[in-house]
Protein backbone atom coordinates (compact mmCIF):
# COMPACT_ATOMS: atom_id res chain seq x y z
CA UNK A 1 0.00 0.00 0.00
CA UNK A 2 1.31 3.47 -0.83
CA UNK A 3 1.65 6.11 1.82
CA UNK A 4 -1.56 8.20 1.72
CA UNK A 5 -1.52 11.72 0.31
CA UNK A 6 -2.16 13.34 3.70
CA UNK A 7 0.72 11.53 5.34
CA UNK A 8 3.11 12.47 2.53
CA UNK A 9 2.03 16.12 2.62
CA UNK A 10 2.60 16.23 6.37
CA UNK A 11 6.05 14.67 5.96
CA UNK A 12 6.94 17.15 3.22
CA UNK A 13 6.01 20.05 5.47
CA UNK A 14 7.88 18.54 8.41
CA UNK A 15 11.12 17.91 6.51
CA UNK A 16 11.08 21.48 5.17
CA UNK A 17 11.43 22.69 8.77
CA UNK A 18 14.64 20.67 9.23
CA UNK A 19 18.04 22.33 8.82
CA UNK A 20 19.62 19.07 7.62
CA UNK A 21 19.18 17.78 4.05
CA UNK A 22 16.19 15.42 4.16
CA UNK A 23 14.06 13.48 1.71
CA UNK A 24 10.87 11.43 1.60
CA UNK A 25 10.41 8.20 -0.38
CA UNK A 26 7.27 6.18 -1.09
CA UNK A 27 7.16 2.36 -1.24
CA UNK A 28 4.29 0.75 -3.14
CA UNK A 29 2.83 -2.75 -2.77
CA UNK A 30 5.20 -4.09 -5.44
CA UNK A 31 8.24 -2.85 -3.55
CA UNK A 32 8.90 0.02 -5.97
CA UNK A 33 10.60 2.96 -4.26
CA UNK A 34 10.09 6.50 -5.56
CA UNK A 35 11.27 9.95 -4.54
CA UNK A 36 8.48 12.18 -3.26
CA UNK A 37 10.19 15.19 -1.72
CA UNK A 38 13.59 16.80 -1.18
CA UNK A 39 13.55 19.48 1.49
CA UNK A 40 14.93 23.01 1.14
CA UNK A 41 18.18 22.19 2.92
CA UNK A 42 18.71 19.31 0.47
CA UNK A 43 18.27 21.72 -2.46
CA UNK A 44 20.73 24.20 -0.93
CA UNK A 45 23.33 21.45 -0.49
CA UNK A 46 23.07 19.74 -3.88
CA UNK A 47 20.99 22.02 -6.08
CA UNK A 48 18.54 19.35 -7.25
CA UNK A 49 14.94 20.66 -7.13
CA UNK A 50 12.30 18.34 -5.70
CA UNK A 51 10.17 18.75 -8.86
CA UNK A 52 12.85 17.03 -10.96
CA UNK A 53 12.66 13.78 -8.96
CA UNK A 54 9.12 13.65 -7.54
CA UNK A 55 7.39 10.39 -8.44
CA UNK A 56 10.49 8.93 -10.04
CA UNK A 57 12.47 5.85 -9.09
CA UNK A 58 16.22 6.26 -8.49
CA UNK A 59 16.96 4.72 -11.90
CA UNK A 60 14.69 7.26 -13.60
CA UNK A 61 16.52 10.31 -12.28
CA UNK A 62 20.05 9.25 -11.28
CA UNK A 63 23.03 7.74 -13.13
CA UNK A 64 22.71 3.96 -13.23
CA UNK A 65 25.52 3.15 -10.81
CA UNK A 66 24.46 5.86 -8.34
CA UNK A 67 20.88 4.57 -8.51
CA UNK A 68 22.09 1.04 -7.76
CA UNK A 69 23.97 2.04 -4.63
CA UNK A 70 21.27 4.32 -3.13
CA UNK A 71 18.50 1.83 -3.94
CA UNK A 72 20.39 -0.92 -2.11
CA UNK A 73 20.21 1.16 1.08
CA UNK A 74 16.56 2.12 0.58
CA UNK A 75 15.63 -1.53 -0.03
CA UNK A 76 17.43 -2.57 3.17
CA UNK A 77 15.31 -0.15 5.19
CA UNK A 78 12.11 -1.28 3.43
CA UNK A 79 12.77 -5.04 3.77
CA UNK A 80 13.86 -4.89 7.42
CA UNK A 81 11.27 -2.25 8.45
CA UNK A 82 13.99 -0.80 10.68
CA UNK A 83 16.07 2.36 10.76
CA UNK A 84 19.17 2.06 8.58
CA UNK A 85 22.24 4.23 9.23
CA UNK A 86 25.32 4.42 7.00
CA UNK A 87 27.98 6.61 5.40
CA UNK A 88 28.02 7.05 1.64
CA UNK A 89 30.03 8.82 -1.04
CA UNK A 90 27.89 10.37 -3.76
CA UNK A 91 28.41 12.64 -6.76
CA UNK A 92 24.96 14.13 -7.41
CA UNK A 93 25.65 17.75 -8.32
CA UNK A 94 29.02 17.48 -10.04
CA UNK A 95 30.88 17.38 -6.73
CA UNK A 96 31.83 14.40 -4.59
CA UNK A 97 30.28 14.60 -1.15
CA UNK A 98 30.27 12.30 1.87
CA UNK A 99 27.01 11.85 3.78
CA UNK A 100 26.04 10.22 7.05
CA UNK A 101 22.49 9.13 6.24
CA UNK A 102 19.76 7.77 8.49
CA UNK A 103 16.69 6.14 6.93
CA UNK A 104 13.54 5.69 9.02
CA UNK A 105 10.61 3.56 7.75
CA UNK A 106 7.03 4.80 7.65
CA UNK A 107 4.68 1.98 8.69
CA UNK A 108 0.95 1.59 8.16
CA UNK A 109 -1.34 0.06 10.78
CA UNK A 110 -0.47 -3.44 9.58
CA UNK A 111 3.29 -2.86 9.95
CA UNK A 112 3.94 -2.59 6.20
CA UNK A 113 6.54 -0.06 5.09
CA UNK A 114 4.79 2.52 2.92
CA UNK A 115 7.50 5.15 2.87
CA UNK A 116 10.91 6.20 4.11
CA UNK A 117 12.22 9.44 5.59
CA UNK A 118 15.93 10.08 5.12
CA UNK A 119 18.08 12.64 6.95
CA UNK A 120 21.61 13.27 5.71
CA UNK A 121 24.52 15.00 7.42
CA UNK A 122 27.27 16.40 5.19
CA UNK A 123 30.54 14.90 6.52
CA UNK A 124 32.72 15.77 3.51
CA UNK A 125 35.03 18.06 5.48
CA UNK A 126 35.50 15.46 8.21
CA UNK A 127 36.29 12.74 5.68
CA UNK A 128 38.81 15.01 3.95
CA UNK A 129 40.54 15.54 7.30
CA UNK A 130 40.53 11.78 7.90
CA UNK A 131 42.16 11.13 4.52
CA UNK A 132 44.80 13.84 5.06
CA UNK A 133 45.55 12.55 8.55
CA UNK A 134 45.91 8.99 7.27
CA UNK A 135 48.37 10.07 4.58
CA UNK A 136 50.33 12.14 7.10
CA UNK A 137 50.36 9.26 9.58
CA UNK A 138 51.62 6.93 6.87
CA UNK A 139 54.49 9.27 5.98
CA UNK A 140 55.29 9.92 9.63
CA UNK A 141 55.21 6.22 10.45
CA UNK A 142 57.75 5.53 7.71
CA UNK A 143 60.05 8.26 9.00
CA UNK A 144 59.65 7.06 12.58
CA UNK A 145 60.32 3.47 11.56
CA UNK A 146 63.49 4.52 9.73
CA UNK A 147 64.60 6.59 12.74
CA UNK A 148 63.76 3.73 15.10
CA UNK A 149 65.73 1.30 12.91
CA UNK A 150 68.76 3.63 12.80
CA UNK A 151 68.56 4.24 16.56
CA UNK A 152 68.23 0.53 17.29
CA UNK A 153 71.15 -0.41 15.03
CA UNK A 154 73.37 2.28 16.56
CA UNK A 155 72.40 1.28 20.09
CA UNK A 156 73.08 -2.39 19.35
CA UNK A 157 76.45 -1.50 17.81
CA UNK A 158 77.41 0.39 20.97
CA UNK A 159 75.94 -2.23 23.31
CA UNK A 160 78.24 -5.01 22.08
CA UNK A 161 81.59 -3.38 22.97
CA UNK A 162 80.18 -2.03 26.24
CA UNK A 163 79.04 -5.51 27.25
CA UNK A 164 82.56 -6.82 26.55
CA UNK A 165 84.10 -4.03 28.61
CA UNK A 166 81.75 -4.80 31.53
CA UNK A 167 82.59 -8.51 31.31
CA UNK A 168 86.37 -7.88 31.11
CA UNK A 169 86.32 -5.56 34.12
CA UNK A 170 84.42 -8.19 36.11
CA UNK A 171 86.99 -10.85 35.15
CA UNK A 172 89.85 -8.49 35.99
CA UNK A 173 88.43 -7.73 39.42
CA UNK A 174 88.01 -11.44 40.20
CA UNK A 175 90.96 -12.20 42.46
CA UNK A 176 92.59 -8.83 41.79
CA UNK A 177 94.95 -7.62 44.53
CA UNK A 178 95.44 -3.90 44.89
CA UNK A 179 99.15 -3.06 45.21
CA UNK A 180 98.39 0.36 46.67
CA UNK A 181 98.48 2.13 43.31
CA UNK A 182 94.66 2.72 43.20
CA UNK A 183 94.25 0.55 40.09
CA UNK A 184 91.34 -1.35 41.63
CA UNK A 185 89.37 1.89 42.00
CA UNK A 186 90.12 2.73 38.38
CA UNK A 187 88.85 -0.67 37.19
CA UNK A 188 85.74 -0.38 39.36
CA UNK A 189 85.10 3.09 37.89
CA UNK A 190 85.36 1.59 34.39
CA UNK A 191 82.84 -1.06 35.37
CA UNK A 192 80.42 1.55 36.73
CA UNK A 193 80.70 3.64 33.57
CA UNK A 194 80.09 0.56 31.40
CA UNK A 195 77.07 -0.54 33.47
CA UNK A 196 75.60 2.98 33.49
CA UNK A 197 76.07 3.36 29.74
CA UNK A 198 74.45 -0.03 29.13
CA UNK A 199 71.39 1.11 31.09
CA UNK A 200 71.31 4.26 29.00
CA UNK A 201 71.52 2.20 25.80
CA UNK A 202 68.62 0.05 27.01
CA UNK A 203 66.64 3.26 27.48
CA UNK A 204 67.45 4.32 23.91
CA UNK A 205 66.24 0.95 22.62
CA UNK A 206 62.99 1.40 24.54
CA UNK A 207 62.59 4.87 23.05
CA UNK A 208 63.19 3.48 19.57
CA UNK A 209 60.43 0.90 20.13
CA UNK A 210 58.08 3.66 21.29
CA UNK A 211 58.70 5.58 18.06
CA UNK A 212 56.92 2.91 16.05
CA UNK A 213 53.36 4.10 15.45
CA UNK A 214 50.58 1.58 15.76
CA UNK A 215 47.69 1.18 13.31
CA UNK A 216 44.54 3.26 13.61
CA UNK A 217 41.56 1.93 15.50
CA UNK A 218 39.78 -0.94 13.77
CA UNK A 219 36.14 -0.63 12.78
CA UNK A 220 33.40 -2.81 11.33
CA UNK A 221 33.19 -2.03 7.61
CA UNK A 222 30.34 -2.77 5.20
CA UNK A 223 32.74 -3.76 2.41
CA UNK A 224 30.01 -4.22 -0.19
CA UNK A 225 28.66 -0.75 0.52
CA UNK A 226 32.16 0.75 0.26
CA UNK A 227 32.75 -0.92 -3.11
CA UNK A 228 29.37 0.23 -4.46
CA UNK A 229 30.04 3.82 -3.41
CA UNK A 230 33.44 3.80 -5.13
CA UNK A 231 31.97 2.23 -8.27
CA UNK A 232 29.18 4.83 -8.35
CA UNK A 233 31.71 7.67 -8.21
CA UNK A 234 34.28 6.36 -10.71
CA UNK A 235 31.69 4.89 -13.15
CA UNK A 236 28.31 6.55 -12.51
CA UNK A 237 26.83 5.54 -15.87
CA UNK A 238 27.82 1.86 -15.44
CA UNK A 239 29.94 1.76 -18.59
CA UNK A 240 31.92 -1.14 -17.14
CA UNK A 241 30.79 -4.33 -15.43
CA UNK A 242 32.01 -4.07 -11.82
CA UNK A 243 31.67 -7.05 -9.49
CA UNK A 244 32.26 -6.83 -5.75
CA UNK A 245 31.37 -9.07 -2.80
CA UNK A 246 28.73 -8.46 -0.15
CA UNK A 247 30.71 -8.74 3.06
CA UNK A 248 31.27 -7.09 6.43
CA UNK A 249 34.88 -6.96 7.61
CA UNK A 250 36.99 -5.61 10.46
CA UNK A 251 39.69 -3.17 9.43
CA UNK A 252 40.72 0.47 9.03
CA UNK A 253 37.93 2.10 7.01
CA UNK A 254 39.75 5.26 5.91
CA UNK A 255 42.90 3.39 4.86
CA UNK A 256 40.90 0.80 2.92
CA UNK A 257 38.78 3.50 1.23
CA UNK A 258 41.90 5.33 0.03
CA UNK A 259 43.62 2.19 -1.27
CA UNK A 260 40.57 0.79 -3.05
CA UNK A 261 39.62 4.13 -4.57
CA UNK A 262 43.05 4.50 -6.16
CA UNK A 263 43.25 0.91 -7.40
CA UNK A 264 39.72 1.00 -8.85
CA UNK A 265 40.42 4.30 -10.62
CA UNK A 266 43.59 2.76 -12.05
CA UNK A 267 41.65 -0.33 -13.21
CA UNK A 268 38.97 1.90 -14.78
CA UNK A 269 41.68 3.74 -16.67
CA UNK A 270 43.08 0.61 -18.30
CA UNK A 271 40.23 -1.90 -18.21
CA UNK A 272 38.08 -2.60 -21.25
CA UNK A 273 34.74 -3.80 -19.94
CA UNK A 274 35.20 -5.75 -16.69
CA UNK A 275 36.48 -5.01 -13.21
CA UNK A 276 36.35 -7.21 -10.12
CA UNK A 277 37.00 -6.44 -6.44
CA UNK A 278 37.50 -9.36 -4.06
CA UNK A 279 38.44 -10.08 -0.45
CA UNK A 280 39.32 -13.39 1.21
CA UNK A 281 40.45 -14.25 4.71
CA UNK A 282 43.88 -15.89 4.68
CA UNK A 283 44.10 -16.78 8.36
CA UNK A 284 45.93 -15.25 11.33
CA UNK A 285 43.64 -12.20 11.22
CA UNK A 286 44.79 -11.27 7.71
CA UNK A 287 42.78 -10.27 4.66
CA UNK A 288 43.79 -10.49 1.00
CA UNK A 289 42.18 -7.88 -1.26
CA UNK A 290 42.40 -7.76 -5.05
CA UNK A 291 41.33 -5.41 -7.85
CA UNK A 292 41.36 -6.97 -11.31
CA UNK A 293 40.67 -5.54 -14.78
CA UNK A 294 40.58 -6.94 -18.32
CA UNK A 295 42.89 -4.33 -19.87
CA UNK A 296 46.25 -4.87 -21.60
CA UNK A 297 47.95 -5.85 -18.36
CA UNK A 298 50.98 -4.43 -16.59
CA UNK A 299 53.79 -3.84 -19.07
CA UNK A 300 56.95 -5.55 -17.83
CA UNK A 301 55.13 -7.96 -15.53
CA UNK A 302 55.67 -8.49 -11.82
CA UNK A 303 59.30 -7.28 -11.83
CA UNK A 304 58.40 -3.95 -13.42
CA UNK A 305 55.46 -3.65 -11.03
CA UNK A 306 57.77 -4.21 -8.05
CA UNK A 307 60.18 -1.53 -9.30
CA UNK A 308 57.31 0.92 -9.68
CA UNK A 309 56.15 0.18 -6.15
CA UNK A 310 59.62 0.98 -4.83
CA UNK A 311 59.61 4.47 -6.40
CA UNK A 312 57.41 5.81 -3.61
CA UNK A 313 56.43 8.77 -5.77
CA UNK A 314 53.19 10.56 -4.95
CA UNK A 315 51.39 11.97 -7.98
CA UNK A 316 50.16 15.56 -7.94
CA UNK A 317 46.83 14.90 -9.66
CA UNK A 318 43.48 16.11 -8.40
CA UNK A 319 42.58 12.63 -7.23
CA UNK A 320 44.63 9.69 -6.07
CA UNK A 321 48.26 9.46 -5.20
CA UNK A 322 49.66 6.73 -7.44
CA UNK A 323 50.28 3.01 -7.19
CA UNK A 324 53.62 3.46 -5.45
CA UNK A 325 51.99 5.49 -2.69
CA UNK A 326 49.27 2.83 -2.41
CA UNK A 327 51.98 0.26 -1.69
CA UNK A 328 53.56 2.69 0.75
CA UNK A 329 50.26 3.08 2.62
CA UNK A 330 49.73 -0.69 2.70
CA UNK A 331 53.23 -1.26 4.09
CA UNK A 332 52.67 1.39 6.77
CA UNK A 333 49.88 -0.89 8.04
CA UNK A 334 52.07 -3.99 8.05
CA UNK A 335 50.86 -5.27 4.68
CA UNK A 336 52.29 -6.03 1.24
CA UNK A 337 51.29 -5.27 -2.35
CA UNK A 338 51.92 -7.53 -5.33
CA UNK A 339 50.87 -8.27 -8.91
CA UNK A 340 49.00 -11.56 -9.22
CA UNK A 341 47.99 -13.66 -12.22
CA UNK A 342 45.23 -12.03 -14.33
CA UNK A 343 41.71 -12.86 -13.16
CA UNK A 344 40.44 -12.51 -16.74
CA UNK A 345 41.96 -13.64 -20.04
CA UNK A 346 43.99 -10.43 -20.06
CA UNK A 347 44.57 -7.57 -17.67
CA UNK A 348 46.16 -6.93 -14.30
CA UNK A 349 45.23 -8.15 -10.84
CA UNK A 350 46.74 -6.06 -8.05
CA UNK A 351 46.59 -7.63 -4.59
CA UNK A 352 47.35 -6.30 -1.14
CA UNK A 353 47.21 -7.81 2.31
CA UNK A 354 46.14 -6.07 5.50
CA UNK A 355 45.29 -7.05 9.07
CA UNK A 356 41.60 -7.83 9.48
CA UNK A 357 38.95 -10.52 9.30
CA UNK A 358 35.64 -11.23 7.59
CA UNK A 359 32.72 -10.82 10.00
CA UNK A 360 29.99 -11.81 7.53
CA UNK A 361 29.90 -12.81 3.89
CA UNK A 362 26.82 -13.23 1.71
CA UNK A 363 26.10 -16.83 0.74
CA UNK A 364 23.56 -18.31 -1.64
CA UNK A 365 21.22 -18.96 1.30
CA UNK A 366 21.33 -15.27 2.18
CA UNK A 367 20.43 -14.31 -1.38
CA UNK A 368 17.50 -16.71 -1.39
CA UNK A 369 16.22 -15.37 1.92
CA UNK A 370 16.38 -11.79 0.60
CA UNK A 371 14.43 -12.75 -2.53
CA UNK A 372 11.72 -14.43 -0.44
CA UNK A 373 11.53 -11.38 1.83
CA UNK A 374 11.24 -9.10 -1.20
CA UNK A 375 8.23 -11.07 -2.47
Amino acid sequence: MDADTGTLAALHAFTDTLALPSFVLSCDANGTIRFQHLNRAHFRSIGIPTESVRGKTPHECLPARVADTVLKNYATCMLTARAHEYEELLDLGGEEMWWHTTLSPILDEGGTVTGIVGIALDITARKARDFRRTQSESAMKTLNDELALFTSMTAHDVRGPLTKIAALTELTLDGFEDMGDNKRNMIESMQQVADGTLRHVDGILGYAAALRLGASEKATIDFGHMCRDIAAVVDPEATMSIRSPEAVIDGEAVVLQMILRNLVENAMRYGRSRLEIAVVETGAARLRFSVADDGPGFIGGAEAFARKMNLRQVSRGNRGFGLAAVAHLVESRGGTTWLDEPSFETGATICFGLPGRIVWEEKESDLLRMRVAAR
